[in-house]
């Protein structure tokens, strides 16, 4: 798998990262960050949504990881369809199907 790593901005200025690693056999989402005073502006979901598409175009699920603390950004992937799949000590296991 190729880490591709990508600066999200949003009108010219920037507001986050994301890491998303691309195979045939999936998508695994490894970091998704988004600054705390741009969330709740859609800007995450705008992103989640265009990997999901392009996912579903590849009939491939997408992937990723959630720290058990962590109940703001687990409510906001199981809001995009995202189901848990599993649990390490640490984190939740998410995955959406295409």
């Amino acid at each position: 798998m190729a880490h591709e790593f990508n600066v999200v901005q949003c009108d010219g200025v920037d507001v986050g990262a994301l890491v998303l690693d691309r195979s045939p056999e999936g998508y695994w989402l490894s970091q998704l960050f988004i600054q705390a005073d741009r969330t709740g502006q859609g800007i995450g979901t705008a992103l989640m949504t265009q990997i999901c598409e392009e996912a579903k175009a590849q009939a491939v699920p997408v992937k990723l990881q959630v720290l058990h603390p962590n109940t703001r950004a687990a409510d906001f992937y199981l809001k995009l369809g995202f189901k848990e799949v599993g649990q390490t000590e640490t984190h939740r296991v998410m995955e959406r199907q295409p």
